[in-house]
């Protein structure tokens, strides 16, 4: 299946703002969420009984919170890995740094060699054709 997408008119703030003041980007169209639940009766397709399925991913959340909070990496085999991430503005020196400057952790996710090879083989459909087969089945 490919991801849908959308073409935005967005300012152009580039160095080329005054010849093309606004400038087109392709964004994704999401068609619906993936409930906790959903997943959960998903995996338990494969035998394993929901509830077990439930536990051990509410267990998998809360230790993925406690290793990321102590600065650490969390490696879910081929699927890839969560870290968090900090910055903070730039200071002209080391005494002029302070610590209530670093922004809140961002959650980084990099994907593994399965998840990579997937990114690679993904296709891309216009959302307006799209909606033009949607209109086309619902009228026969």
């Amino acid at each position: 299946m490919a991801i849908k997408f959308k073409l935005v008119k967005c300012n152009n703030l580039g160095q080329d703002k005054k010849l093309y003041p606004y400038k087109y980007h392709a964004r994704e169209v999401y068609s619906e969420t993936v409930l906790f639940d959903e997943l959960i009766h998903e995996i338990a397709e494969a035998g394993t009984p929901s509830n077990q399925v439930k536990a051990v991913l509410d267990r998998m959340s809360h230790l993925m919170r406690k290793h990321m909070s102590e600065g650490r990496i969390v490696q879910f085999d081929d699927f890839g890995n969560f870290r968090y991430c900090i910055g903070s503005p730039g200071f002209a020196s080391e005494e002029d740094f302070d610590i209530t400057q670093i922004r809140p952790p961002r959650l980084v996710f990099s994907p593994g060699k399965t998840l990579r090879k997937s990114i690679q083989k993904t296709t891309f459909k216009s959302q307006k054709l799209y909606e033009m087969e949607i209109n086309a089945l619902e009228q026969s």
